[in-house]
């Protein structure tokens, strides 16, 4: 009896025990924080085109001399007159349509032009919308290359047509290569964008 008694109550004394004692499990979890992406943009400077009075030195004529025409101006290369023989090939020039359908402004000009360092060359900017005339004119010049001056001499006005005479100037000291930028118009107060621009250096 004893020893049944004795049993019985290290029986009880193990229940108790495996009772009482608490497993503990440790779990590390690992937080990563969330990887943000920062985008920055670059805006190409824009800078007013200044205007001057002064004429260029061409040293002579030149095929992009300007000429004036109850129609505008123009170059001289692409200026004809009867019995006077014109020794030069016709300047080229592409057109660009900017803005919406509604107030699209028809813009033709020299994109790629090709030069010495030292020289001055004109563009004309030939500016035609489809039934409004014109009020006002800004321009601007973007990402200018070192050595490069752009100013407005003349401006020509005319029915639906607005022609600006720019006069690109090359530093003695620029080197040769093709050197790239921007002209941005703003018409009537309102932003028309940007049409791009090739000037290359050669011998």
């Amino acid at each position: 009896m004893k020893r049944t008694g004795f049993l019985i109550i290290s029986a009880l004394l193990m229940l108790l025990s495996a009772c009482s004692t608490e497993t503990i499990i440790t779990k590390t979890v690992t937080i990563t924080p969330p990887t943000v992406t920062v985008t920055v943009t670059q805006t190409p400077t824009s800078t007013p085109i200044p205007t001057t009075s002064v004429p260029p030195a061409t040293g002579g004529e030149a095929p992009d001399d300007i000429m004036v025409t109850p129609f505008g101006p123009t170059y001289r290369a692409n200026f004809h007159q009867e019995g006077v023989e014109n020794p030069w090939l016709p300047i080229e020039t592409i057109e660009v349509v900017l803005g919406d359908d509604v107030d699209a402004a028809h813009v033709w000009y020299r994109d790629y032009i090709e030069t010495k360092a030292g020289e001055t060359r004109n563009n004309i900017f030939r500016i035609i919308t489809p039934d409004w005339d014109i009020q006002s004119l800004n321009l601007y010049a973007s990402d200018i290359p070192t050595g490069i001056e752009i100013a407005e001499r003349e401006r020509w006005h005319g029915p639906r047509t607005i022609a600006p005479v720019l006069i690109i100037s090359i530093s003695q000291d620029v080197e040769i290569g093709q050197y790239n930028f921007e002209i941005k118009l703003e018409i009537d107060g309102k932003d028309y964008g940007s049409v791009p621009c090739i000037i290359k250096i050669i011998e």
